[in-house]
C-alpha cells in the first residue's frame, strides 16, 4: 500500500514535472461513469449502453 509519503511525492513530480501519475478528475469522471450506468439501469430495468 502506497504511503502518505509517496503519494505526496507523485502528486509534486505531476505538478512540476507536468506529467499525470496520480488520478485527477477527468479519471474520476471515466470511472463512475459505468457505475452510474448500472444504477441507471438498475432503476429504469433499461440497458444502457456506454460508447467507448
Amino acid at each position: 500500500m502506497p504511503s502518505i509519503k509517496t503519494a505526496y511525492h507523485a502528486l509534486a513530480n505531476d505538478i512540476f514535472e507536468h506529467k499525470s501519475q496520480i488520478p485527477n478528475f477527468h479519471d474520476a469522471v471515466e470511472f463512475h461513469r459505468p457505475l452510474d450506468a448500472v444504477r441507471t439501469s438498475a432503476e429504469t430495468s433499461e440497458k444502457i449502453v456506454l460508447d467507448k
